[in-house]
């Protein structure tokens, strides 16, 4: 899945970052498995956040996934500047299916890490 969402009003990337990591730090009361790392890009203004969520559905079988979002300043205009989240998630369902992901999770994150930084950002219409 890919995410495109916008925040206006004065809101930075270190504060919209900050917000998403407190939000899972809480989380790790009831999910052992949240895990989080930022990346920061000093050159861009930019911030990577790649963390890994879990839940159990209706069954008690796991749903594992694993995001990347990507935060980029975004200017706009008589709203002020804001933040641009452009993300990627990756979902398993199923015991079995968690299982693999997590198994196949170290090929697949830095790939999608490092295309994710490298794409362009997604144009907002006016």
């Amino acid at each position: 899945m890919v995410s495109v969402e916008t925040v206006t009003g004065g809101v930075g990337v270190m504060d919209a970052v900050r917000a998403q990591t407190e939000t899972l730090t809480r989380r790790k009361a009831t999910d052992p498995l949240v895990n989080m790392e930022v990346i920061q890009n000093e050159a861009t203004g930019e911030a990577l956040l790649d963390f890994i969520v879990s839940s159990r559905n209706e069954a008690g079988e796991y749903v594992v996934e694993w995001n990347v979002y990507r935060y980029a300043p975004l200017a706009v205009g008589e709203r002020g500047a804001g933040v641009m989240l452009f993300g990627i998630s990756h979902r398993a369902s199923g015991n079995d299916a968690a299982k693999t992901f997590l198994q196949e999770l170290p090929v697949l994150r830095p790939t999608r890490i490092k295309a994710l930084a490298a794409a362009p950002l997604p144009e907002l219409g006016g």
